[in-house]
């Protein structure tokens, strides 16, 4: 029986030069935040800033994208720098400023880090939110 030659059905891809490989521990990759979850109580309406600290445990260099995620009572959330790249086994800090609404209430303030439009790491503070203490008033 002679020899039929089949179309192929599957492309074999080859990887090239140019192609980045990203770092992969399982099914996320080598990016780690700390704190990842924290508390905090701080005043009302007040300003604030929380530094996070962004680790890339692979063995090579990584653009992060870094978002700020706020929420709860807490307006005016960003995250600086927003981007940074890691050289491999490097870390960084990274500030998110918020301004607080009122009390009583809790506010969670975080970073999200990724690489693409993916999150791969989230850090957290909880914050509870104190009333400000009353104005003393004199009576003379």
């Amino acid at each position: 029986m002679p020899l039929v030659a089949l179309p192929a059905v599957f492309a074999i891809h080859r990887p090239t030069a140019s192609i980045t490989q990203r770092p992969v521990m399982g099914d996320s990759l080598a990016v780690t935040v700390t704190p990842d979850t924290a508390t905090a109580s701080e005043a009302e309406k007040a300003r604030g800033r929380r530094v996070f600290t962004i680790r890339n445990s692979a063995s090579v260099s990584e653009p992060v994208v870094l978002t700020a995620a706020c929420e709860g009572v807490v307006i005016g959330c960003t995250v600086s720098p927003a981007r940074d790249t890691l050289a491999a086994h490097d870390s960084a800090k990274v500030t998110v400023t918020y301004i607080l609404g009122t009390a009583p209430a809790t506010a969670v303030v975080g970073v999200d880090a990724g690489w693409g439009s993916r999150t791969h790491a989230r850090g957290r503070y909880t914050i509870t939110l104190v009333s400000a203490p009353a104005a003393a008033v004199s009576s003379r």
